[in-house]
């Protein structure tokens, strides 16, 4: 064991460590927006939510098959009101969500293990593309983890003693209330924070506690089955929402093999978003977080209850397919992982087996190996769809008019916010009035009877429906290649 001065000074170098890792991640997230890379299709639908609604109206259902709650949506209304409907303007309060969820982690972490540790998860926020990508993107997920971990720092650090019982429940009733209508995942957090503080009144006998906490998690209840029924159920029960998130569902009662390769596929998903890519540090951070959960809970039941039920009845969601798994909406649930993790890794430091000793330095040198990724985050623009560029060429060439130019419905959310939304619309106004297709065009149809040549432009198309449209269309007419790649498609027919 080192002596305590040596142990002072290494805990110290290992906190500059931390905020070192923290300013990166600052740093990696403002370069990455800075990028300015195009909106893509549910991007632009918010984008286009937000121009079209006034403040009221943005706390109804959305329309374009979107979903995101309605003080997300306030904000971002407020922010472009301040700095425009530009990609950089619409992306500031994610990018902000993705900053203070690095300094949150680090303060939580300090609470729940030490400094020795409290670096790993931090890190693993600072280097994970899942969590870079969507602290620079117009989608509530980066909020929705920033609300999480706050929640569960504020419960640790309001001591129900240190209030009257009126003043505790109104507390929570005003912190609760703006988690529900800011953050849907909040919901199971607030869970697990009414069973961390029932189970600390129970074991203290304390029964006026335990009343005050059942009033406040009745006061949430009612305002969440309000934004339920209202709100979330006449989207979650959509036939589009349903069959595209299927696959993210879990099996409540899985019968076979299958079934249970599916629901072990899709959680584990989950955690490698959170851990990275690398077989070996997920294979080692799986063992962690179990061991971190099962240690958690017989060290402090109550507190484990904070991490612990959010989880369980996130699971619990899925399998009745009321929440979806896939990575992006359950993002907030992989900061929770991590937590477990360096836990996990806390105790791991304790023990003396030098085999163990050295599973943890391995676990610092596969760190080092995501970082090294960082460096292609900073340097490399990367886009999924390249509407500009593809509105740019049009324009560029003096040969392509309006009426010629066909959008494909994956396409026209990004189409109709650079051409009418955004602050340099008027610089492609000549294309403006190009034709919007629908998601049944008939595009045998059209290629009949476009008598001129045509232009046709895809950016969210998956390959096997962009060969089909283009079979399609060439069955009539001959086409000529002008923009062939990721993310950017524009075919000339003549």
């Amino acid at each position: 064991m080192l002596p305590s001065l040596q142990e002072k000074y290494f805990n110290k170098l290992l906190q500059y460590f931390a905020f070192a890792l923290i300013l990166l991640g600052i740093v990696v997230r403002i370069v990455v927006l800075i990028h300015n890379r195009d909106l893509i299709i549910d991007e632009a639908n918010i984008a286009r939510n937000v121009f079209e609604r006034g403040f009221v109206d943005l706390a109804k259902p959305l329309s374009y098959e979107q979903y995101a709650p309605p003080v997300f949506m306030w904000v971002l209304k407020i922010m472009t009101a301040f700095f425009g409907f530009s990609e950089l303007g619409l992306r500031l309060y994610p990018l902000l969500s993705g900053v203070c969820l690095l300094v949150m982690m680090y303060l939580l972490m300090k609470e729940l293990t030490s400094i020795k540790t409290a670096w790993y998860p931090v890190g693993m926020l600072v280097v994970s593309y899942t969590m870079i990508r969507y602290s620079t993107e117009v989608k509530q997920y980066m909020c929705d983890a920033l609300i999480v971990l706050s929640l569960i720092y504020l419960a640790i650090k309001i001591e129900m003693g240190s209030f009257s019982k009126t003043r505790f429940f109104f507390i929570w009733f005003i912190i609760g209330s703006i988690a529900i209508w800011s953050s849907m995942p909040s919901v199971f957090l607030l869970s697990g924070i009414g069973a961390f503080y029932f189970f600390k009144a129970i074991g203290e006998k304390n029964w006026k506690n335990a009343g005050v906490i059942v009033g406040v998690s009745f006061a949430w209840l009612l305002q969440f089955a309000f934004y339920y029924f209202t709100i979330l159920k006449p989207q979650i029960d959509s036939n589009y929402l349903q069959n595209y998130h299927q696959e993210y569902f879990l099996f409540a009662t899985p019968s076979n093999k299958g079934e249970w390769i599916h629901n072990f596929t899709v959680v584990n998903d989950l955690i490698k978003h959170a851990v990275g890519f690398n077989h070996y540090v997920n294979v080692i951070n799986i063992i962690l977080i179990f061991s971190g959960a099962v240690l958690f809970f017989l060290r402090s039941k109550a507190k484990s209850l904070l991490i612990l039920v959010p989880i369980v009845l996130t699971l619990i969601a899925a399998a009745l397919n009321q929440f979806s798994l896939i990575p992006r909406v359950a993002i907030f649930i992989m900061p929770l992982f991590l937590v477990l993790a360096c836990i996990g890794l806390e105790e791991l430091m304790k023990l003396k087996w030098v085999a163990l000793k050295l599973g943890t330095v391995a676990m610092g040198t596969a760190f080092i190996y995501y970082l090294s990724d960082i460096k292609q985050q900073l340097t490399e623009k990367t886009e999924s769809e390249k509407m500009s560029k593809a509105m740019n060429y049009l324009m560029d060439s003096t040969q392509y008019l309006a009426p010629q130019i066909f959008i494909h419905n994956g396409a026209r959310p990004a189409f109709i916010y650079y051409s009418q939304i955004h602050p340099d619309q008027n610089k492609w106004a000549r294309i403006r009035e190009a034709h919007l297709l629908s998601w049944d065009a008939n595009y045998d149809s059209i290629a009949v009877h476009q008598d001129s040549n045509m232009v046709l432009v895809l950016t969210n198309a998956y390959e096997e429906d962009l060969k089909k449209t283009r079979a399609t269309i060439e069955k009539y007419k001959t086409g000529t290649t002008k923009i062939d790649e990721y993310g950017c498609h524009v075919f000339l027919y003549r």
